[in-house]
C-alpha cells in the first residue's frame, strides 16, 4: 500500500494509564507494517531507551547509535512481541539492553586486538622513491580527470584534497562564497539543504522545495535491496569504498540507522521548518510519478 495506515484508536490495556500511549498495541500495528504507530512508539519510549543504553555504555555517542540499533531490531522483530509473557516496554528494553552489551564486548574486543597489534608491530623498511614514484603518478591522474569536469565540481574538489578540507570541514564562510553566485542564477537544483553550515540560505532563494518524504514500508526495503545488491555483486562506491553488513548496519557510518534517524527527525521538525516556504510534500510513490510528470 502507498498510504499509511493510521493508528487506530483503541482501549487502553492493563498496560497503559490514561494519556500514556498503549505500547503493546503500538507494538502489535508495528508488526503489521504501520508506520505512524512505529513512530509514536519510537517518541513515547526514546527517551527510556537511550537512558539504558547510556548507563551501559557510558558514552552519548556510543548511546545512540545502540538506541538507533535497538528501534531497528524491535522494527524487524515486532511480530515476536507476546503480552503474555511480559510486558511491551519490558520486551524492548531487553533488546537495548542486549544491543548495549554486545557494545561494550565489541569496544573490548577492538582494544585488545589494537593492543596486540601494536605491542607485535614492528618497523618494516620499504622503498621510498618507489612510493614516491607512485604518489606522482596517481597525482597525474587525478588531475587529468579534475579536467573533465565542471567548473563548480573542480573547485569543490580542489577546496577539499588540495585545500586540505573535508566537505564537512570546509568553513561556514568559505561554502557560501562558493554557494551564493549558483543561486543567484535561475535553473539550479540543490540535493539537500546544507542547512547547519548555510541556514536558510537555499530555502531563501529556491522557488520550489520538494520534500521526498516516502514512507518507511516503502524507502527501507529499497535500501536493504540496494545495499544487498551492492554487496553480493562486490560493488565499489564513492571513493574505491565498499559496503558491507557490518558498516550498512552499525558504526556511525551506517546508512541504515542514519536514514532511520534522519526519517523520524524530519517528520518531527520539517512541518514547522518549512512552513513559510513553497514547499511539495510527496509522501506515496504514486505522488512521485504524478509530479514528476506533471511539474
Amino acid at each position: 500500500m502507498d498510504q499509511i495506515r493510521p493508528v487506530t484508536p483503541v482501549a487502553p490495556s492493563s498496560e497503559a494509564a490514561p494519556g500514556v500511549p498503549d505500547l503493546a498495541e503500538l507494538l502489535r500495528l508495528s508488526s503489521r507494517g504501520d508506520e505512524a504507530a512505529f513512530g509514536e512508539l519510537y517518541d513515547a519510549t526514546t527517551r527510556r531507551v537511550f537512558g539504558l543504553a547510556l548507563r551501559v555504555v557510558r558514552d552519548p555517542a556510543q548511546a545512540e547509535e545502540v538506541t538507533q540499533e535497538a528501534f531497528l531490531e524491535i522494527w524487524r522483530t515486532s511480530t515476536r512481541f507476546d503480552q503474555d509473557r511480559g510486558s511491551a516496554l519490558a520486551w524492548m528494553l531487553t533488546i537495548v539492553h542486549r544491543k548495549a552489551v554486545d557494545r561494550v564486548r565489541s569496544a573490548e574486543a577492538s582494544t585488545r586486538r589494537d593492543t596486540s597489534y601494536h605491542q607485535g608491530a614492528a618497523t618494516v623498511e620499504h622503498d621510498t622513491t618507489a612510493e614516491a614514484a607512485e604518489a606522482s603518478l596517481e597525482a597525474r591522474r587525478v588531475r587529468g580527470a579534475l579536467r573533465t569536469l565542471t567548473g563548480v565540481q573542480r573547485e569543490a574538489l580542489e577546496l577539499a584534497y588540495f585545500g586540505g578540507y573535508t566537505h564537512t570541514e570546509t568553513s561556514d564562510e568559505e561554502l557560501k562564497r562558493r554557494v551564493e553566485p549558483i543561486i543567484a542564477r535561475d535553473g539550479w537544483v540543490f540535493d539537500g539543504t546544507y542547512i547547519r553550515k548555510l541556514g536558510t540560505l537555499v530555502f531563501d532563494a529556491a522557488d520550489t522545495i520538494v520534500w521526498l518524504d516516502l514512507p518507511l514500508h516503502v524507502w527501507l526495503p529499497r535500501l536493504y535491496h540496494r545495499t544487498r545488491r551492492r554487496i553480493k555483486g562486490d560493488e565499489v562506491i564513492f571513493n574505491e569504498n565498499k559496503e558491507s553488513w557490518r558498516t550498512a548496519l552499525v558504526g556511525r557510518e551506517s546508512l541504515f540507522l542514519y536514514a532511520l534517524r534522519s526519517h523520524f527527525r524530519r517528520r518531527r521538525y520539517w512541518p514547522q521548518r518549512l512552513a513559510h516556504y513553497p514547499v511539495t510534500r510527496l509522501r506515496t510513490p504514486a505522488e512521485v510519478e504524478h509530479w514528476l510528470r506533471h511539474a
